[in-house]
């Protein structure tokens, strides 16, 4: 069976503006920086970046746990990551007009704002938190979807588990919104046999 496509763009005018987003960094302590940045719509194609660490974000400022959830090294980091200002921009580009969702307000716009900080880009762009907004979408929930929303978080959870990878995370994000609003979607999610989870898709940029 093959995964549906979404069609209900037009159901509230938020939708096609709705975008979940989520932030890996060096850790959660004072100085800790942005090491990776995702986002996903309701269609669940996710995207992300990889943020090459600033001279003033060091190593010392890295960790150790933070590696451990998210597997992203500093090396890693500083390697195979772009520029923070370029990071900045496309971020800009990509988020700039949307609602942006996250399930942490506080961490995710501190680590925006320490981008903004060390590039001298201003962020286009805000943060809402994820029960707020939930509660905005509660007119368009599917029925069917809410008489089975547990075995549905059950399904999310097997399938779309939380990785601490920032395009997975808001990907997961997306899934728990559009389970309780896409019967089509919600059906082929439980009818997925148990051993065979949704394949990672490659992020990319749009």
């Amino acid at each position: 069976m093959e995964e549906p496509e979404f069609k209900l763009w037009d159901v509230h005018p938020l939708i096609r503006l709705l975008r979940f987003a989520d932030v890996e960094a060096s850790g959660i302590h004072e100085g800790s920086y942005p090491v990776q940045f995702g986002w996903c719509g309701l269609d669940l194609e996710p995207s992300a970046i990889l943020v090459k660490p600033e001279p003033e974000w060091t190593p010392s400022l890295f960790d150790p746990n933070a590696y451990e959830m998210h597997g992203i090294s500093y090396d890693a980091a500083h390697t195979l990551g772009e520029d923070a200002e370029v990071v900045a921009h496309k971020l800009n580009a990509a988020l700039r007009g949307t609602a942006v969702v996250t399930d942490n307000q506080y961490w995710d716009g501190l680590w925006t704002a320490r981008l903004a900080d060390s590039t001298g880009v201003p962020i286009l762009f805000g943060y809402n938190d994820s029960t707020n907004m939930a509660s905005t979408f509660r007119d368009i929930y599917d029925p069917w979807c809410l008489d089975r929303r547990g075995s549905l978080f059950e399904a999310v959870d097997r399938f779309y588990p939380h990785t601490h990878r920032a395009d997975e995370d808001a990907l997961r994000m997306a899934t728990r919104t559009r389970m309780l609003i896409d019967r089509d979607w919600s059906e082929w999610l439980l009818a997925r046999p148990a051993q065979q989870p949704v394949a990672r898709r490659p992020f990319r940029l749009r």
